[in-house]
């Protein structure tokens, strides 16, 4: 009689351990559940809101404002074309190109490499066509262009984001991220490169000087192209 008494009460026991056990694991996924939710309103809050994946960014302000504009699909203000006008004039790129840009500002870098390369082909051959019209300022911006672009394209698809266009921080991008054997090249790239911004606002003093340099610049450039593009 005491022995079953025994089981009895070992069987009760047991039942109220198991239903104790039982209810803390469902208040437990309640509580996943719930945390799950509020991650889920969190995602949506921060949904529109621009990501940006370099702190440099952050040293522009006004960029990373107007970038979120540009995403939200508002109409850029004038002092907002201001500055787009002013990052156009550092890049050599288009006023639209560079707002493109920023709208994908926080996009994966590797999913805009391909606008990029078709960027520089583009500027490239305008640059080519300047050339040949006899307009040398602007086939200089246009060479610059093409070359801004063409760091951004390898950068892109190394998964490496570039939010920056002063030669500076390009600089500082091709150093980090770069394999070593296109380091040198980007940097020479650059260096020459910069000389053609510098052509398109001071003007160009000796015609010589010019032809030379661009031809240098445009060999080293068809180098580092079929280097990238052998494919």
């Amino acid at each position: 009689m005491i022995e079953a008494e025994n089981l009895w009460n070992s069987v009760r026991s047991f039942d109220i351990i198991s239903n104790m056990i039982n209810e803390r694991i469902r208040r437990t996924l309640e509580e996943a559940v719930e945390v799950l939710g509020m991650l889920k309103s969190l995602n949506e809050i921060l949904k529109p809101e621009l990501l940006i994946r370099d702190s440099d960014a952050l040293e522009w302000p006004e960029v990373v404002e107007i970038a979120e504009k540009l995403r939200r699909n508002e109409e850029p203000t004038e002092k907002d074309m201001e500055w787009i006008k002013e990052l156009a004039e550092a890049t050599g790129w288009d006023a639209d190109d560079i707002a493109d840009d920023l709208k994908n500002l926080d996009a994966d870098p590797v999913t805009r490499a391909e606008r990029y390369r078709r960027l520089h082909e583009e500027y490239f051959k305008k640059a080519k066509e300047f050339k040949e019209k006899g307009d040398k300022e602007q086939a200089s911006e246009k060479l610059w262009g093409a070359i801004t672009a063409l760091v951004k394209f390898y950068a892109g698809i190394r998964g490496v984001p570039v939010v920056h266009w002063s030669k500076g921080k390009m600089d500082k991008v091709i150093t980090k991220n770069f394999e070593e054997k296109f380091r040198e090249l980007f940097r020479d790239l650059l260096d020459k490169g910069q000389v053609f911004h510098e052509y398109f606002y001071e003007g160009i003093e000796d015609e010589e000087t010019f032809e030379e340099r661009w031809e240098k610049t445009v060999k080293l450039l068809e180098d580092v192209r079929r280097l990238l593009f052998k494919k």
